[in-house]
């Protein structure tokens, strides 16, 4: 995913900050260590506590 080009729809952006927010995020840099753990595949973990009785 890293340093691929990507165009999408913002939903939710009704407000000016949170286009400001956006457009800030594109100077944000990440480390090759970060992107790698970014892109690491999700592993869903065990439901504890109250999440765990409402099915």
């Amino acid at each position: 995913m890293a340093g691929h080009e990507m165009a999408e729809i913002m939903e939710g952006m009704n407000e000016p900050h949170h286009v400001d927010g956006a457009i800030d995020a594109i100077a944000l840099k990440l480390t090759d260590e970060e992107i790698a753990y970014l892109e690491k595949p999700y592993v869903p973990h065990k439901l504890v506590g109250v999440m765990a009785f409402n099915h």
